[in-house]
């Protein structure tokens, strides 16, 4: 067995937004959303929540019942157009008017989402709840920008994976 390559994960190369697919898996028509504000761009997986459970006469515990911690992507889009916000915030864009309007109650939107670095692994995730909000100050030194964070469900194909990393060619250091 031959020696592992190094694998660095780094930088932001494109992120990928589009519908789940029909069978509940990982959507094939995504497209960016934007740009991506420069270090907004966070994947977080919680610590597993532990469950311990004792017994009055032994100081340690005598079984332990673990889940998986969640995973949630968190980003900022810095040029958001109407059709981005509709997509990420529900509501209505108008082409023809180029207006997009809040709608009145909050919408549960869920969408499939490719991360590609600069280098490393390609993160896919098929199925991300959304969860989205316009955040600035309108002066000349800050954007505004959609913040938007997903958090990782279980895809409805069975036998999805909820996050799939794929490996990517790896950059070749340039020797001066």
């Amino acid at each position: 067995m031959g020696t592992p390559k190094k694998m660095f994960t780094m930088g932001v190369s494109k992120i990928l937004f589009g519908a789940i697919a029909q069978d509940g898996g990982m959507g094939s028509t995504l497209a960016a959303a934007g740009y991506t504000n420069q270090d907004s761009c966070t994947i977080t997986m919680d610590d597993p929540d532990i469950t311990e459970f004792y017994a009055e006469e032994v100081d340690v515990p005598v079984i332990t019942k673990s889940k998986k911690g969640k995973v949630t992507v968190n980003l900022s889009i810095m040029d958001p157009d109407i059709n981005t916000l509709a997509m990420f915030l529900g509501g209505t864009a108008d082409a023809t008017a180029m207006t997009w309007a809040n709608g009145t109650t909050y919408e549960n939107i869920e969408l499939s989402c490719r991360i590609v670095p600069d280098q490393g692994f390609v993160f896919d995730f098929p199925r991300l709840k959304i969860d989205a909000k316009l955040n600035g100050n309108l002066n000349n030194s800050s954007l505004l920008t959609l913040d938007i964070t997903g958090t990782v469900l279980q895809p409805t194909k069975e036998n999805e994976p909820n996050m799939l990393l794929r490996e990517s060619e790896p950059v070749t250091p340039v020797t001066p």
